[in-house]
């Protein structure tokens, strides 16, 4: 919940927030979407350099806003060259059919090698999207 305040003859405005948590915490990462994409068919996205790989683990978020038809599949992949991609082991995230929301997470002490992406497969039209991961530090 949230209260929003504005001092009687203007100035700054001021809010209150109260959020539930699922025991997880707060994690900040990166996108691997521009925002909420909506993608039309099965491909991959375009990759982020983080510089270096690194073996403390990952965890990554899938919000599905909507989707057209069919069963879209989102996994992250890693690549040491930024040519050849592979799923990361624990990153893929359950088949989507319709609005939903999954984190997921690498097994601690896992290595993400330096260029990551999102890739989405399945048959399907307009999943409107959005992908973030963090690296476990």
């Amino acid at each position: 919940s949230y209260n929003i305040t504005r001092p009687a003859g203007g100035g700054a405005i001021g809010t209150a927030n109260e959020f539930s948590s699922n025991d997880i915490g707060i994690e900040f990462g990166k996108m691997l979407t521009a925002h909420d994409d909506t993608i039309a068919s099965a491909g991959d996205g375009t990759s982020v350099d983080d510089g270096a790989a690194t073996t403390a683990g990952a965890s990554a978020a899938l919000h599905v806003f909507s989707l057209g038809s069919g069963t879209a599949t989102v996994a992250v992949q890693d690549s040491a060259d930024n040519i050849t991609f592979a799923a990361v082991a624990g990153l893929g995230f359950t088949a989507a059919t319709g609005r939903t929301s999954q984190r997921v997470a690498t097994a601690a002490g896992a290595t993400l090698r330096r260029y990551v992406r999102h890739s989405v497969s399945g048959t399907f039209t307009n999943a409107k999207i959005a992908v973030a991961y963090r690296r476990d530090i």
